[in-house]
């Protein structure tokens, strides 16, 4: 597990060397490929969690991305 500071939006982290797995306060969990030690280092110095994840993997198209798993609330 990754040790971000607090966030309003992202709960958890974990990076295991290319595939980071962030999962919501809302439940949603979404694993990002491609991702660097170097970036997931910047990303635990950041000032604000959520905008530098946001700026930097969210939005990078070098990146693919995966929905893990389906909130509770929004499952049938």
């Amino acid at each position: 597990m990754l040790k971000l500071k607090k966030s309003s939006n992202i709960k958890e982290a974990s990076f295991d060397g290319h595939i980071l797995t962030v999962e919501f306060h809302q439940g949603r969990i979404y694993q990002y490929v491609g991702v660097t030690q170097e970036m997931c280092d910047e990303w635990l110095e950041a000032d604000s969690v959520g905008s530098w994840f946001c700026k930097n993997i969210k939005n990078n198209s070098d990146l693919d991305y995966r929905w893990v798993n389906k909130p509770q609330e929004d499952v049938g």
